[in-house]
This record gives structure tokens, C-alpha cells and sequence, in this order.
């Protein structure tokens, strides 16, 4: 039996190195997809990392606009009271003087000249218009 061995001993040598060359390419191959496989886990937790942080970013700029709105909110409420106040001080003043100084109620315009200086003020135009009669 040691005969036979020795008899094929030089191919016995050959298929062993063959089959772990196969072995070690077979291998080869499978520790590429390993490596693939890991790469791939890789990329897909970093852009759930950027998703993340996307979102936290957005989250941190909708809070400054809810700020930054509720501050303008404020600063319109602040503003409104302080014109209140300021329109009822000059109210008040306008009826003491008023009250103080009498005056006849003369007014110096006609009717054309009121129905202008009405529409003016209120901030319409000049809807008073009338045709000229010398045309």
C-alpha cells in the first residue's frame, strides 16, 4: 500500500495544491462579499446618520421660526398697545383744548372744496369731481 503512495505520491502532491488553491480562491470570493456586505452597512448607516442630522437641523430651524414668530407677535402686540396709548393721550388733549377754546364752527370751504378735502383724508380719489362749466 505504501507502494501505491509512493506511486502516486507526485499527483497526490499536485491535487492537494489544487484544491486548496481552489479553496483559497473559493475564499477569496467569499470574503470579497464579506467586505462588500460590510461596505454596504457602512454607506446605509451613514446616510441614516445624515438623515439624522438632517432632521435635527430642521428641527432646530422650526424652533427658531416659532421663536423668532412669537417674538414679531409680541413686538406687533407691544406696538398696537403703545399706539392705543399714544391715540387715546393725544384724544385727550384735543378734547381739552377743544373744551378750553372754543371756536364758531366756520368753515371756509364750499361744498366742492369739503367733498375734496373729505376724500383725501380718508384716502380715496378725488371722486368730487365736477365738469367744468366754462368747457
Amino acid at each position: 500500500m505504501i507502494a501505491w503512495i509512493k506511486s502516486y505520491g507526485a499527483l497526490l502532491k499536485r491535487s492537494l495544491v489544487a484544491i486548496f488553491g481552489l479553496g483559497m480562491f473559493a475564499f477569496g470570493y467569499h470574503v470579497r462579499d464579506l467586505r462588500a456586505d460590510r461596505d454596504t452597512a457602512v454607506v446605509t448607516a451613514n446616510q441614516a446618520t445624515a438623515v439624522v442630522v438632517q432632521q435635527e437641523a430642521h428641527a432646530e430651524q422650526t424652533q427658531a421660526n416659532a421663536a423668532a414668530g412669537a417674538q414679531d407677535a409680541q413686538d406687533l402686540h407691544d406696538q398696537t398697545a403703545d399706539r392705543k396709548t399714544d391715540f387715546q393721550i393725544i384724544y385727550r388733549d384735543v378734547v381739552k383744548y377743544v373744551e378750553a377754546k372754543p371756536a364758531p364752527a366756520v368753515c371756509d370751504l364750499d361744498a366742492v372744496g369739503l367733498r375734496k378735502w373729505n376724500a383725501a383724508n380718508a384716502g380715496k380719489p378725488d371722486t368730487a369731481r365736477q365738469p367744468d362749466a366754462t368747457r
